[in-house]
């Protein structure tokens, strides 16, 4: 069955799983795109009246619009930003699109984090990303899904921290099968 889903976007905060799921849908027939390692230095500032915002740079743009891969798969805590959020789902298409939100509880992510063998050499670094990153997202996950319902866009929030990459890839095929019908 053909997903008529082209693009899935993750959001979520740092070592919420978006990176290692994301990669589950690596293929021939897909391409991912991973924000905060790719294009970290693509982000460009916007003046508009006296504020300045980030957003993504045109080329990252273009490649999101015209990736002719059967599946994009976009993560990166970046996407938290709102201007960046907007910056997205007022370029594509909303009838490609999925976002994927990954709506952990700050102690679970915490926990996680714990647990990487990367965490032991830099624990302040990491936790004080892992404790920004939330409280962003924490602000604007409501804005985000009221933006994607006003936009009639598709969302699937995971909020169990427990389930392994395999199993939410499941969960998101599963519930972009029900969006298809």
């Amino acid at each position: 069955m053909k997903l008529k889903y082209s693009k899935l976007i993750m959001v979520g905060p740092t070592n919420s799983g978006k990176t290692t799921t994301s990669y589950k849908y690596n293929s021939e027939k897909s391409r991912i795109f991973n924000f905060d390692q790719e294009y970290k230095n693509k982000l460009n500032v916007k003046l508009i009246g006296k504020k300045k915002f980030r957003t993504i740079h045109q080329s990252v743009l273009d490649k999101i619009i015209k990736n002719e891969s059967n599946l994009c798969v976009y993560e990166g805590s970046h996407l938290i930003l709102p201007y960046l959020f907007n910056t997205i789902i007022e370029t594509i298409k909303s009838e490609s699109l999925v976002f994927i939100l990954f709506d952990f509880s700050f102690f679970d992510l915490w926990i996680r984090m714990k647990n990487r063998p990367s965490y032991r050499k830099t624990r302040f670094e990491k936790f004080m990303l892992l404790f920004i990153t939330y409280i962003l997202f924490s602000l604007n996950k409501n804005i985000l899904t009221k933006k994607l319902k006003e936009k009639n866009i598709k969302y699937i929030k995971i909020k169990n921290s427990n389930l392994l990459p395999d199993e939410i890839v499941r969960l998101i095929n599963y519930q972009l099968s029900i969006y298809n019908v």
